[in-house]
């Protein structure tokens, strides 16, 4: 469900025009950003409502830079979906902006689950997982940015789930694999957990 109908939510083309003349049309044909990610939480907030059985993938960039909220969900920051990668350079280090943006995130998305869980026909499954952790680098030994970089947040709420069903050092790329086991009676084996580690100055 895209949060706008601008081609520059398309990837593909969002990258093209950065790398070409058509980033001067960015303010004429793309989208806040900001009003984006609001579109997306109500998107997700409706998805229990819908009828029938179904698999929703919400892939959020929020917290991700760029900061763009106050930790009372205000707008402080305008960017758009065409130009939101132009505040890269080592926007993880502003700290402050960081933890006031996950704190709105973290509010909104228990209000997101509270709408889900009140809507939905049946207990839902859901899964919240990170991808990565912050890339923080400032002040931090080598060993210590990989920690936090490779440091993913999960939580699960699995309706009748025996206790450790998820043990606590389960790696993202097992856990559907046990939820989907236990809830649909597939026989995926687990797979081995290795960490890859990749820097931006030696991808």
């Amino acid at each position: 469900i895209r949060c706008s109908r601008s081609v520059f939510a398309n990837e593909y083309f969002r990258t093209l025009a950065e790398a070409s003349w058509l980033k001067y049309f960015h303010d004429r044909a793309s989208t806040d950003l900001a009003a984006c990610h609001e579109t997306n939480f109500r998107n997700l907030a409706d998805q229990g409502a819908r009828a029938g059985p179904k698999f929703v993938l919400a892939h959020l960039i929020l917290p991700h830079h760029p900061y763009l909220f106050n930790e009372k969900g205000e707008v402080i920051h305008s960017a758009s979906l065409s130009n939101q990668f132009d505040y890269q350079a080592r926007l993880w280090e502003d700290r402050k902006q960081y933890a006031a943006q996950l704190q709105f995130v973290n509010a909104r998305l228990l209000q997101v689950i509270d709408s889900i869980t009140a809507t939905s026909a049946v207990p839902p499954i859901i899964v919240l997982q990170s991808d990565h952790g912050p890339q923080l680098i400032d002040g931090l030994a080598k060993a210590e940015q990989r920690h936090v970089r490779l440091a993913n947040f999960a939580a699960y709420l699995l309706p009748g789930a025996p206790a450790g069903l998820l043990p606590a050092d389960t790696a993202p790329v097992n856990q559907f694999r046990l939820i989907f086991n236990h809830y649909f009676g597939t026989t995926f084996p687990a797979l081995p957990q290795r960490q890859y580690y990749s820097s931006f100055t030696h991808p």
